[in-house]
């Protein structure tokens, strides 16, 4: 019975969460590709103790390494079944997924919780491909 109502929950609340999401400009799986496979993209991570700026290059073999101020790691990527981008750090065990939106405040990328609002955790400020060409120009 507890299995039951728990996947009740989980359908309903995804189900919710989906109705909410299409209200907003989330970015497709193809835009998505088009946005990290084999592009150098430049952003900041939003957080309550710092505006951290980082370079990642992302692969389209799922590769990603990431540059920022005094460090630097190496990770894989991917999209999942639910659209949201994802990225683990080999220095992590855990996998981080969230959803990527485009709005008139530009790119970003965000986690939704059930009950409360969204929490935007990068901002992105450019995609550049391997020839130097800016990639949001595709979304416009």
């Amino acid at each position: 019975m507890h299995i039951k109502a728990l996947t009740l929950y989980s359908i309903l609340t995804f189900c919710l969460l989906s109705s909410t999401l299409w209200a907003e400009d989330l970015l497709s799986e193809s835009q998505l590709k088009t946005l990290y496979e084999d592009t150098t993209v430049e952003g900041h991570l939003l957080s309550e103790k710092s505006d951290i700026k980082f370079l990642r290059e992302y692969q389209s073999t799922g590769e990603v390494k990431e540059i920022k101020p005094n460090a630097g790691r190496l990770g894989h990527w991917r999209i999942n079944e639910l659209g949201q981008h994802c990225l683990k750090w080999e220095e992590s065990a855990q996998e981080h997924c969230a959803f990527v939106q485009k709005d008139e405040k530009g790119v970003r990328k965000f986690q939704w919780r059930v009950g409360k609002k969204k929490k935007f955790i990068i901002e992105y400020n450019g995609f550049r491909d391997q020839d130097g060409r800016d990639l949001l120009e595709t979304l416009r």
